[in-house]
C-alpha cells in the first residue's frame, strides 16, 4: 500500500459561498482547519510498529509525511470545497528508522477526526462573520442562510445517488 487519502469535505453551503458567491476566506478557512486538524492527527495518532516478543506492538511516532491537495468541485462538476490528505505509507520511528505507517488507529478515529475538522471549520467560518447551524453527526453544520434549494441545486451526485437507490430498492443507508 503506497498511501492512504483522508478527505476533508466542507458543507454544502460553505462550497455555494466559495465558489458560488466567490467568498475566497471560505477555502482560506478551510484549508488552515484541514492543516490544523492534519497536524492533530500527525500528533495524537500516527504510529509504526516494533516487535516485542514475537509479536509488533504500535508505537507512537508523532509523524506522517503528507500533502494536501484542495479541490472545488465534485465528480459531477457542482461546487464542493475539499481536501485530500494524501499519507504516505512511512514513519520515522524514534530510533530514527523510517518504516512502514501502522494506519489502524487513524482509521479507527475516522469520526473523531472528522469532528476535529468541523470544529476547526466552523470557529474560522465564525470568525469570518458567518453563522452556523449544526446539522447531523460529528459537528456537521451548515452556514445560516443559504437556502435549500441552493445547496439543494448543487448536489446532482446526491440526487443521481438517491436517485439509483429508489430505481434499485435501496432504503437504508447501509
Amino acid at each position: 500500500r503506497a498511501g492512504y487519502d483522508l478527505t476533508f469535505s466542507m458543507p454544502k453551503s460553505a462550497s455555494v459561498m466559495a465558489c458560488v458567491a466567490g467568498d475566497k476566506r471560505v477555502l482560506a478557512a478551510n484549508m488552515a482547519a484541514v492543516q490544523k486538524t492534519m497536524a492533530w492527527v500527525e500528533k495524537n495518532l500516527a504510529e509504526g510498529r516494533r516487535d516485542v516478543d514475537g509479536r509488533k506492538v504500535p508505537v507512537q511516532t508523532g509523524n506522517l509525511v503528507y500533502a494536501l491537495f484542495q479541490h472545488d468541485t465534485s465528480r459531477a462538476l457542482d461546487p464542493q470545497g475539499h481536501i485530500h490528505a494524501v499519507i504516505g505509507n512511512m514513519t520515522q520511528m524514534p530510533d530514527g528508522k523510517w518504516q512502514a505507517l501502522h494506519a489502524d488507529k487513524i482509521w479507527s478515529h475516522n469520526s473523531i477526526i472528522g469532528a476535529i475538522y468541523h470544529s476547526y471549520l466552523r470557529t474560522a467560518l465564525e470568525k469570518i462573520g458567518y453563522t452556523v447551524e449544526l446539522r447531523g453527526k460529528h459537528g456537521t453544520f451548515e452556514i445560516v442562510g443559504v437556502p435549500k434549494a441552493a445547496r439543494e441545486e448543487f448536489s446532482q451526485r446526491r440526487e443521481d445517488i438517491l436517485n439509483k437507490a429508489a430505481e434499485t430498492g435501496i432504503t437504508s443507508h447501509k
